[in-house]
């Protein structure tokens, strides 16, 4: 012992549990709850303390006394004194107490009578009576708590014994209940018994030299040799180095427990080195080490021996009879070496499991466990299949009607498996520990509970190979490892995973309302293993009633999924129909079999009966299939399990359905659809955000060699839904990030999820085995494609999805907006009343968005408003503007616009009043989906250098289309009539040209007709109609190239009071494709090919006349060569004009 460290006369006690001996000089860890190791820490440290200030209490300066507390909570050691309990387990060689002590007239009868009791104990009580009268002062070296478990692990270390001399309390002052101020949890307190002790330090080296006896010589010569015997005896237990699988399994139990072969090593050199004075501590080390091997109570009373000469000849007597025990249980297993027959084989283990039990019922008082044989209550179950169990039963206070003095005892299973396993899952290694035995959970086997859960899973076989893995080294690792947590979170997630579980097996929550619509989705009973009765309405059928009820327009969007639902409906039936045409084939055999065996069992008629049902003539292909099953202990939800299994994957539709990917501006029903869809086809429905990712492990998750890896999301989503075949929704797969090279391109990960040919085998890197993603429906949105890359792009069928035009957006607000809006601010249908030109008024001045999103707000501010009137009616608080009392109004009409949501936010767009030469009309893509119209001017400058001025903030390209119209227009100036002869050179006037709204960014080449027509307008001084608006690109030689946004800029030219609008040829189709029929019913649409076209539509006759006249008036004549080839090449329309 370190001399330094006193040992006081009042120490706590901490009682140890049998077997548990605590040795001088040696280390003992123990589990103790946690309200009990804070309770023995606070009394140790207050005792401490009490005897601290006693000793500094003669010092006359108060701070000198602080700074003695200071010191003493900082560098004195804890010290504690464990006490071995002497209640061995009943019908043990160690029962017998080592030595009597009667009880102590000083401690009081009733404490005397006392039970230190922990929270955690299971009821096992320990007496003051039941401690011995020796123990030894250890200190406390080390603290561990545990949180799965609410346990600590305390490592004291031994320092010397000590003697029992008065028992003072068995609860310590000062330890009332605390709260723990960071849980805000209430801490149970546990009684620390308190005693005065004596301490006997080994002070004086034993045997001195030279005056030692040759007795003592003599007995320190025999403490080595039996200690060298002992260790040898114990080596010779521990199986060879060399992995032969031929050598027999040591047969000990827990009284002989192997030692690795380092600790031996160690023990061997140390009594090598040790010297004849240290005789009394070889044998602590000896015998506190390698007791296992020795009788308990033996080291109990070892433990009393303060003498070192009577110590040494104690333990000399103790080690031989180890050698002679170890030395027996090698004979029995070199007995046991040889091949054993069935029925010695069973007795062998047998044997040893009833020596566990014992064990089991000696450590919890209020187990009771024994080994019987399982046998079946039907007479045709052969018994030897299943053989034996062990029958673990805790008894209980409750009331027990069935007179088992016990709760339902748990069966552990047949002896050599687990009983109703399937092949898969092998189970804990070694069966899985016993409750109580393993320091766990006493409750359930966390083990087994794993595996059960993993049974149950229907894992792949790559799946249930890397959990059979994981399972074995789960049982290896100690509870107080991390690594145990992250195995045990990865199979919990393993066993979550949707492996074969479709959403047939589910049991769909309708809406009371409309029982087409599926609200969600809950577990189906396991018996349910026929199929669902078909409903009258098919999927087509179901899913056009319920995109028309949910979304109003979108009609080339909702042709494509009905087509798409139309494939997957047709190869369902196909596949029910060659399902239903085995069935039959299979029932004629089955029939054909029972006439031609007509002396079948009464239960192989039962089995065979069963194949009236769709899925027991499916599933029993093979005669008695289910008796087979049942009688090797697969339970019935097993095998309906089974069953539907085989049914699912007969039907299932080898589909490699196209990813959908519906592009347009935000707010026009991208999301509701994909919703509309899963309701369509009774999936669940998730939505994956992809907006902002930037990592690649967030879609294929994160390796589990890092710190809190979890899976990626589309494998969490697959889990949060439960089944292998949802709808998920990639929202805004255009806002994925492209990766910056450290944590690799999330975009690049999607590949392998969007593609019909891989996606069978996606690979998650948490998960590490194959997952089938073949039967997702992956519907994916996105409000542009500019950012998407090419390869994913290829993987996608893209839907474009146009903005709304006004009157979809009020029949919008009419049907679904408005009526929600209502229901959300507590008003009724017939308190709020709109009319649509109201709503038309609000689409068209405070909105001006492709969606309906800003439209549903300004409705809301005006249920609002509405609901606050109604509110001040009710009261009668409501009045007018000059303050007089009034009565409540529902209607809002559009002179209360301005008064409920203030100005008009955005002017409408009108065509021009007055028709001015120069000035044209064009028609823009502003992007979101809408469009608008846009006004040209251009204005002839003083003559310069013929420059051409660009002004209204533009882009390259609009640049570009101006410099183009000029080009066309120089070169066709003589057939206009701008000038007189061939030769004749353009005038040299700078030209600027201009579109207003110059903080509105313009691009694109669509206004390269409007920018041609307004500067011949401008040259010939003719005007153009302001109710004539144009749009196309136009080439050098002058042909009208097709451009894009039609339905946009066409519904734009509407609302804003077009009448006439050109288009290019080619863009015909769009027309009549997408075009609302109202819009094209408002509008004339006139189709050019070429420009001369165009100008024959914009200018008529017109133009040339005004030409003629100047002309004429500067004496070149009315009838000009020019004007009469432009007349000519205006009206013939050839291409080869050109």
């Amino acid at each position: 012992m370190n001399p330094s460290i006193s040992i006081p006369d009042r120490l706590p006690v901490l009682p140890l549990p049998y077997p548990l001996v605590l040795h001088p000089n040696l280390l003992l860890s123990i589990n103790i709850s946690y309200a009990h190791s804070l309770s023995l820490l606070k009394a140790a440290l207050q005792y401490s303390t009490l005897k601290d200030d006693v000793e500094s209490s003669n010092d006359a300066s108060p701070r000198s006394r602080q700074q003695g507390r200071s010191r003493l909570d900082s560098n004195k050691p804890i010290i504690i004194a464990c006490v071995p309990t002497l209640r061995a387990p009943t019908g043990t060689a160690s029962s017998d107490k080592p030595a009597s002590r009667a009880t102590n007239p000083a401690l009081p009868a009733d404490s005397a009578a006392r039970n230190l009791t922990s929270a955690e104990d299971n009821d096992v009580r320990i007496r003051i009576n039941d401690l011995y009268d020796w123990g030894c002062a250890a200190r406390l070296m080390r603290l561990v708590r545990n949180p799965q478990n609410q346990t600590c692990t305390l490592l004291v270390s031994g320092l010397t014994r000590v003697r029992i001399d008065r028992w003072l309390s068995i609860r310590a002052p000062l330890t009332a209940t605390t709260i723990d101020p960071k849980s805000n949890l209430a801490i149970p307190d546990v009684p620390i018994p308190l005693a005065t002790a004596t301490a006997f330090v080994d002070d004086e080296s034993w045997p001195t030299f030279p005056e030692a006896s040759p007795g003592d010589i003599d007995l320190v010569v025999r403490l080595k040799k039996a200690s060298a015997e002992l260790i040898d005896a114990i080596a010779q237990l521990n199986p060879p180095s060399d992995g032969n699988a031929n050598t027999p399994s040591p047969i000990v139990g827990p009284a002989l427990p192997l030692l690795p072969a380092s600790l031996l090593k160690k023990l061997r050199g140390f009594m090598q080195d040790c010297r004849e004075s240290q005789a009394a501590l070889l044998a602590d080390i000896v015998v506190g080490t390698l007791g296992g091997a020795c009788e308990w109570s033996e080291r109990v009373a070892i433990l009393g021996d303060w003498d070192q000469r009577e110590r040494v000849r104690h333990s000399v007597d103790v080690i031989l009879n180890g050698v002679k025990r170890v030395k027996l249980a090698r004979e029995l297993i070199v007995a046991l070496s040889s091949p054993l027959n069935p029925s010695n084989k069973e007795t062998v283990i047998r044997s040893q499991l009833e020596a566990l039990l014992t064990q089991l019922a000696a450590l919890n008082q209020g187990v009771a466990a024994r080994i019987s044989a399982i046998t079946s209550n039907s007479a045709n179950r052969d018994d030897n299949k299943l053989g034996g169990g062990v029958i673990i039963r805790a008894p209980n206070s409750r009331n027990n009607t069935n007179n088992d003095n016990g709760s339902m005892p748990i069966i552990t299973g047949p002896l050599g498996g687990r009983r109703g396993a399937k092949p898969g899952i092998k189970g804990v290694p070694g069966g899985g520990g016993l409750p109580g035995s393993g320091g766990g959970d006493d409750d359930e086997d966390e083990l087994a509970e794993l595996a059960k859960k993993l049974d149950q899973a229907r894992l792949s076989p790559e799946a249930r190979k890397a959990c059979d893995k994981e399972l074995k080294r789960l049982a290896r690792i100690p509870q107080q490892s991390v690594e145990r947590g992250v195995v045990i979170t990865y199979l919990e997630i393993m066993a979550e995973l949707p492996w074969e579980k479709i959403s047939a097996d589910l049991e769909p929550v309708r809406d009371p309302n409309d029982k087409a619509v599926v609200l969600h989705h809950k577990s189906a009973n396991a018996s349910a293993a026929a199929p669902a009765v078909e409903e009258e309405e098919g999927i087509v059928d179901r899913a056009r009633r319920i995109l028309d009820a949910d979304h109003y327009g979108l009609e080339k969007v909702k042709k494509r999924l009905i087509e798409y639902l139309a494939v997957l409906e047709l190869k369902t039936t196909q596949a029910r129909e060659r399902f239903e045409a085995e069935e039959d084939a299979e029932r004629k055999a089955v029939a054909e079999r029972r006439k031609a065996t007509p002396s079948a069992s009464t239960d192989e008629a039962a089995a065979d009966g069963a194949d009236d049902d769709d899925l027991s003539a499916l599933a029993g292909a093979e005669e008695g299939e289910d008796l087979v099953a049942r009688e090797q202990g697969i339970s019935k939800e097993q095998i309906d399990d089974e069953k539907r299994r085989r049914r699912n994957e007969k039907l299932r539709v080898g589909d490699k359905g196209p990813i959908l990917l519906l592009v347009g501006p935000p707010g026009t029903g991208k999301t509701s659809i994909a919703k509309s869809l899963a309701s369509a086809l009774q999936r669940p429905f998730t939505r994956l955000s992809l907006g902002g990712v930037r990592d690649e492990a967030e879609i294929r998750g994160h390796r589990r060699t890092y710190v809190g890896a979890m899976p990626g999301s589309i494998v969490s989503s697959l889990r949060k839904v439960g089944v292998s075949d949802p709808v998920i929704l990639l929202d805004e797969v255009d806002k994925l990030g492209s990766g910056n090279g450290l944590h690799g391109d999330p975009m690049a990960a999607m590949l392998e999820v969007l593609d019909p040919e891989q996606n069978h085998t996606f690979s998650d890197h948490y998960v590490n085995v194959p997952i089938d993603l073949s039967r997702v429906l992956f519907i994916a949105t996105a409000n542009s494609l500019d950012t998407i890359s090419p390869p994913l792009l290829d993987r996608t069928e893209v839907i474009h999805i146009s903005g709304y035009t006004h009157d979809e957006k009020t029949a919008i607000a009419r049907q679904y907006l408005l009526p929600k809006q209502i229901k959300a601010q507590g008003l009724e249908p017939d308190q709020l009343v709109v009319s649509d030109d109201v709503l038309l008024k609000v689409a068209m001045g405070y909105t001006r968005e492709a969606g309906v999103r800003t439209l549903e707000r300004e409705i809301g501010a005006l249920a609002r408003a509405k609901a606050v009137e109604y509110s001040q009616s009710k009261k009668g608080t409501l009045r007018d503007d000059n303050g007089q009392p009034k009565q409540y109004d529902p209607v809002i009409r559009e002179s209360d616009l301005e008064k409920y949501l203030g100005p008009d936010t955005y002017e409408p767009e009108v065509a021009e009043a007055n028709a001015r030469p120069g000035v044209s009309t064009g028609l823009a893509y502003q992007g979101s989906g809408s469009g608008g119209i846009l006004h040209i001017e251009s204005l002839l400058l003083p003559p310069g250098s013929g420059y051409l001025k660009l002004t209204g903030s533009l882009g390259d390209v609009i640049r570009e289309s101006a410099e183009l119209a000029l080009s066309w227009v120089k070169g066709n100036a003589f057939q206009l009539g701008i000038v007189h002869t061939r030769d004749s050179e353009f005038p040299k006037n700078d030209i600027h040209l201009h579109l207003p709204s110059g903080a509105i960014p313009k691009d694109g080449p669509s206004a390269g007709v409007a920018m041609t027509c307004a500067l011949v307008s401008l040259l010939t001084k003719t005007p153009i109609s302001p109710y004539l608006a144009m749009t196309g690109e136009v080439t050098l030689r002058g042909v009208v190239m097709p451009v894009g946004g039609i339905r946009e800029k066409l519904t734009a030219a509407s609302r804003a009071g077009i009448r006439k609008v050109l288009l290019p040829h080619r863009n015909r189709k769009d027309v009549e494709s997408d075009l609302p029929k109202k819009v094209r019913d408002e509008l004339e649409i006139k189709y050019v090919k070429t420009v001369w076209e165009a100008m024959e539509a914009a200018f008529g006759n017109k133009l040339f006349e005004n030409a003629a006249l100047a002309l004429e008036a500067n004496g070149y004549g009315h009838e000009h060569e020019g004007i009469r080839e432009g007349r000519r090449l205006m009206h013939e329309i050839e291409d080869s004009r050109l």
